[in-house]
């Protein structure tokens, strides 16, 4: 949204906090749920079941972004070419797997474990943002520089 100039810096890094703080919130609303059981109770779990994807989207994007290979957006388009296939959680898995050489498992599993937030900031930091928290509700994103890079 933000290439696409929807979004201004400034609510980019709005938006990227709240997918933090949903995800923080949501471990505490919905303690000891599992990413998948949350799903089926979704009004119960809305919190974990939404911060938890959004998260995991948002670490394997920096991730991807950073690694040289493909990017998150050319993982979901190969998964988009999938699409008649009906999808469970193991085979989206096994299909982004596939793009990502591993790294939608590996962070689905790190999310759904319940990531801490020193650890959620270390992914971010590497990819060039900074993340800072405070309480569970409280959720700031900086970028270094020019947030386009």
């Amino acid at each position: 949204m933000f290439k696409a100039g929807l979004l201004t810096e400034s609510m980019l890094r709005q938006r990227l906090a709240n997918i933090i703080r949903r995800y923080r919130l949501g471990r505490r609303l919905s303690p000891g749920v599992s990413l998948a059981d949350a799903g089926q109770e979704k009004s119960a779990n809305w919190e974990l079941i939404y911060g938890g994807g959004a998260l995991v989207a948002l670490l394997m994007d920096a991730e991807l972004s950073t690694s040289g290979g493909a990017g998150l957006q050319d993982a979901l388009q190969d998964l988009y070419r999938r699409g008649a296939e009906p999808y469970s959680l193991t085979g989206l898995l096994d299909a982004l797997d596939t793009s990502t050489v591993g790294a939608a498992s590996r962070t689905f599993n790190q999310v759904d474990g319940g990531m801490s937030f020193p650890s959620i900031a270390g992914r971010l930091r590497a990819s060039g943002l900074e993340v800072v928290g405070f309480t569970s509700d409280e959720v700031y994103v900086l970028f270094p520089g020019d947030c386009a890079e």
